[in-house]
């Protein structure tokens, strides 16, 4: 096996040459935890894209609630790992994390634990934002300190508040909610008082972890 530094000497002495290719491959051993576990028929995707490159490499495994697969004979270079839930048609139950990693050396074998995931439940990530009519204040300015956001499911009737955050944040991603179509509002507070509330918007969470970015709420005070 020979090292980066002596390839590196190789390619410098390599002086009329244009270009100087390092060739080798690895793999990475990826270890994975579902919550509640496995859906019915279900298949485990163990991706790997290479940075830059538009389609992942691709082993597949049988599912199971903790395991462990191969994604084998890769080129050297820097990648991103996750796995896919997927059912038998390709379709996608939950994806989990991406990792970077890398495979430096021609042999590298590299472990990537990927942090346990749900296949039921995903995320809202969203910002807000705070306006006095010409243009942006703080939350001081309108005496707010905390702001809520709620989900309700689509043909259900009860509201959820999946969420309170300090105002000054202007970030914040929900309480895990299931899979599917909600309408959300948020509030913006001074202690228990209402001060506004954002219009009401229709969101998706299609697949179990999903962080689905829905984007800024803008509360007007005028």
């Amino acid at each position: 096996m020979m090292n980066k530094l002596a390839l590196s000497a190789l390619c410098l002495g390599a002086l009329f040459q244009t270009n100087c290719v390092v060739e080798g491959e690895g793999s990475f051993d990826v270890s994975w935890e579902l919550t509640p576990g496995c859906p019915a028929g279900a298949s485990i995707e163990i991706n790997a894209a290479q940075v830059g490159a538009n389609t992942p490499f691709v082993d597949i495994y049988s599912c199971s609630d903790v395991g462990a697969g191969f994604a084998t004979r890769l080129p050297l270079g820097d990648y991103n790992v996750w796995v896919n839930v997927v059912d038998a048609s390709g379709g996608l139950f939950a994806q989990s994390e991406l990792i970077p990693a890398s495979i430096d050396f021609d042999g590298d074998l590299i472990q990537i634990d990927l942090p346990t995931f749900s296949v039921n439940d995903g995320f809202f990530g969203f910002t807000w934002t705070v306006n006095d009519g010409a243009g942006p204040t703080t939350c001081d300015d309108v005496f707010a300190d905390t702001v809520s956001i709620e989900a309700t499911m689509v043909n259900s009737t009860s509201a959820i508040r999946v969420g309170l955050f300090t105002c000054a944040d202007g970030q914040a991603v929900t309480d895990p909610l299931a899979v599917g179509e909600y309408e959300i509002f948020m509030d913006i507070l001074q202690g228990q008082d209402l001060l506004g509330s954002s219009i009401k918007r229709t969101e998706i969470i299609e697949w179990g972890n999903q962080l689905k970015d829905i984007g800024n709420f803008d509360f007007l005070f005028q």
